[in-house]
């Protein structure tokens, strides 16, 4: 396989989601911004937002979280339990507002107290009374359903991902699948709004999104659908009890990138189309790795050092602009972008790439990329579901996810963090002058 192939490959546009408003309730539950009331504890009155209930009695409201919180999912709260009475609106208000629940008793004063109006409060009790189905949504007692999504335009890659999929999942786990359930792959196909519902109605989770110019696991998660194994990299501040990654972080490549940058001697860096969070972020990991003296600027004229592009598209953009850089640094989700605005350019391009683990695995197997892939996934899905056993719900199985440790494949999940690995690959293409072809 060819640098230039296995960098086009894998490589895909990526853009911000927006997925549809969530109701106050569930925006309660998982302290989104904009939650209507506010929380104190004691006198210290704050937005209810940083005290979301997920945070002690987990995503899946079955409690064990911090504190040993107890279950919250409504199922749980509407029957009488542990000497108490039945929860209803009005007791459940109370132990919200004042702490004291049903049969008298105060509850911890670790427990937020929480001011909301009728609407939020009416709204969080649908949410709790949907969210124990919600969990369970595409398991089965005989089969668990992941959906694939494949948007319009992507048909024949998602059919190629798709059947490595089916044939490392037969292989690996057992016909009858693992507690009695198989694992069933669903093509989600249609477009965003299609996608993401048929995904929120009948699947346990997303698992690695066909890459799109048009969604990015943002619209999934952003709904409360859990993305197994993108291909994009995530990043570190990604929610995990969300989202898990096979992969090194964006951040991860970012900081590989700018160490290179130091090696390669840069003086001048400019940061070709760099929003300004992104701007920032790149000035403050110079300081810790003693590059604070290079010259950093997002302005495109006079700077022939270092380019480091990072995302977007550069549209009309030419490499005369920016006093033509002997070296243009790149992540590997943006080398597309970047390969298209290459002409006239003369000198090395740098690309990180996230997805370390599927190349030395193609490497060692001279397989394809799409393929070792595959088999990361079937090797860590197995491993989940036979740690998160029968009783299984999104949020367990994502906590499994993240208990899977594969020092052999290069994997494993650092506590609190969506990526599943630390390894990021440089390889460089030096182009030809006036070319825009690699050597």
């Amino acid at each position: 396989m060819t640098l230039l192939r296995a960098v086009i490959f894998l490589s895909f546009w990526a853009f911000p989601g927006v997925a549809d408003p969530p109701g106050p309730g569930r925006a309660v539950f998982e302290g989104l911004a904009g939650v209507p009331g506010h929380a104190a504890i004691g006198s210290n009155k704050v937005e209810a937002s940083r005290f979301p209930c997920r945070t002690c009695h987990r995503r899946d409201g079955r409690g064990g979280g911090e504190g040993d919180a107890p279950p919250i999912a409504w199922e749980y709260l509407s029957r009488p339990a542990h000497g108490r009475p039945a929860y209803d609106r009005g007791s459940f208000s109370d132990l919200l507002a004042i702490g004291v629940a049903p049969s008298g008793k105060r509850i911890s004063h670790l427990m937020p107290r929480y001011e909301f109006d009728d609407e939020t409060l009416g709204s969080l009790v649908a949410y709790l009374s949907v969210l124990t189905a919600e969990q369970k949504t595409g398991i089965h007692p005989d089969r668990i359903v992941f959906g694939v999504p494949v948007p319009t335009g992507h048909e024949a890659y998602g059919r190629r991902l798709i059947q490595n999929l089916d044939a490392v999942i037969a292989a690996k786990i057992p016909r009858n699948g693992l507690y009695g359930r198989r694992v069933e792959l669903r093509p989600l196909v249609g477009d965003l709004p299609s996608i993401v519902d048929q995904a929120r109605r009948q699947t346990v989770a997303v698992l690695s999104p066909v890459p799109s110019g048009r969604f990015d696991h943002s619209h999934f998660t952003g709904s409360g659908i859990p993305v197994l194994f993108p291909l994009a990299a995530v990043s570190e501040d990604d929610d995990h009890t969300l989202i898990r990654s096979l992969y090194a972080s964006r951040e991860r490549v970012i900081g590989s990138l700018i160490d290179k940058m130091g090696t390669d001697g840069c003086g001048q860096l400019s940061l070709l189309t760099a929003t300004e969070a992104e701007f920032r972020d790149v000035q403050a990991r110079l300081v810790p790795k003693n590059r604070a003296s290079l010259e950093v600027s997002r302005d495109l004229e006079g700077h022939a050092g270092c380019a480091f592009f990072l995302s977007g598209n550069p549209g009309t953009l030419t490499w005369q602009d920016i006093g033509r850089p002997r070296a243009i640094y790149v992540p590997g989700a943006h080398v597309v972008d970047l390969l298209n605005s290459l002409d006239g350019f003369d000198g090395t391009v740098v690309v990180g790439r996230h997805e370390t683990t599927a190349l030395d695995l193609a490497v060692a197997e001279d397989i394809e990329v799409i393929r070792a892939h595959a088999v990361l996934i079937g090797e860590v899905l197995h491993d989940a579901l036979r740690i998160a056993g029968r009783d299984l719900t999104r949020t367990s199985l994502l906590s499994a996810v993240g208990a899977v440790s594969r020092p052999d494949l290069g994997i494993g999940f650092p506590t609190g963090t969506p990526a599943g690995s630390e390894e990021v690959i440089l390889q460089s293409v030096t182009f030809e002058t006036g070319g825009g072809q690699p050597e």
